[in-house]
């Protein structure tokens, strides 16, 4: 380890995998996480977990390197709308999702995420490795006097 390791994290990951421990929501939730190389640093502090990758369309506990991983990574970063309706999509209807991002939401109530913790230590070496950790609305919004109209 470098001395500049000893005196500051590496990155934030341990301390956002402290929360979702502590808080049993890794038993409690689906974890969605996105990108997936950001994610998967979280899971050798959480045994067992799995979480679900956007970019790699699937469940696991590591990124696998390739081609349609990145274009699907590359793709979400360019128009985060898209990897929204992704994630509504495969999640519509169930209950305890969390979304997990390296990188703050601008306009959270426009993509129904509310916000639970943001780790994102100054002082870590490893500044692409912040956390920000959402809850996902995914129960469809009914209109108003929606359940009268015929």
């Amino acid at each position: 380890l470098s001395m500049q390791e000893w005196k500051h994290p590496f990155s934030s990951a341990r301390y956002m995998a402290g929360f979702i421990r502590d808080n049993g929501l890794q038993r409690t939730h689906e974890i969605v996480s996105f990108p997936s190389w950001a994610g998967s640093a979280l899971l050798p502090y959480l045994p067992d977990t799995e979480f679900w990758y956007p970019d790699a369309k699937r469940y696991g506990t590591y990124v696998v390197w390739n081609q349609q991983r990145e274009r699907l990574e590359r793709s979400y970063k360019e128009e985060p709308a898209r990897l929204m309706r992704a994630i509504h999509r495969r999640f519509l209807g169930e209950r305890n999702v969390l979304v997990l991002l390296n990188k703050p939401v601008a306009d959270p109530e426009r993509y129904r995420l509310d916000p639970v913790k943001e780790y994102s230590d100054p002082d870590a070496i490893k500044l692409s490795e912040r956390y920000y950790l959402y809850a996902l609305r995914t129960k469809p919004v009914r209109a108003p006097g929606a359940e009268h109209a015929r």
